[in-house]
């Protein structure tokens, strides 16, 4: 029946009651006869698939099942350009997508030991996430101490910034910022 209503109506207005991010959605992610709700299902079930795989210990697997949630058009759709566009899951699906598939490119930690092969896509997805969900002081705390592992100061300073707006005597991000503003000689 829903996807009856949908195929006469891409933003889903002849069900009636939609809210203003579903009618806002770019046809495509309704292609398929697939509801909004459908591909919500899906790209939540996809996450926790994601999830249990790094509960269990298998970093491979739940690398690959985060690289294919933040390919399902649902979550594509909640990028930074598009997130007036997306409804409310998938931008929280899409910015714990980013934070845990950082966590796991970093070496799982929480940044600061990460100088393997996937750091520098580590950083960039964790500011990224922090970036689409202007809250998040982890986010930014975790791309201030990997780009100070990195030896990225400017990066490292930046973060710490960034995420001392939000969280102004948090003491890690304080930390960061410090170090990097003396290893940049930006101290006074």
């Amino acid at each position: 029946m829903f996807s009856a209503i949908n195929a006469d109506s891409p933003s889903g207005a002849a069900a009636g009651g939609t809210d203003g991010a579903a009618q806002a959605l770019p046809h495509a992610l309704l292609a398929g006869g697939q509801t909004l709700e459908a591909a919500s299902a899906l790209a939540a079930a996809s996450h926790q698939a994601a999830l249990r795989a790094a509960a269990a210990g298998d970093p491979a697997g739940a690398a690959a099942g985060f690289e294919d949630l933040l390919a399902q058009p649902l979550i594509v759709a909640a990028s930074d350009g598009q997130v007036a566009h997306s409804s409310a899951l998938a931008i929280a699906l899409r910015a714990s997508a980013l934070k845990n598939l950082a966590g796991i490119l970093a070496g799982g930690g929480s940044g600061g030991q990460g100088k393997g092969q996937g750091a520098g896509r580590a950083l960039a997805l964790y500011a990224e996430a922090a970036l689409l969900d202007g809250s998040d002081v982890l986010a930014w705390q975790r791309a201030a101490e990997l780009a100070g592992g990195l030896g990225l100061w400017g990066a490292a300073k930046r973060a710490a910034e960034c995420g001392l707006v939000l969280a102004p005597a948090h003491p890690l991000l304080l930390e960061a910022a410090a170090e990097a503003a003396m290893r940049l000689g930006d101290w006074p």
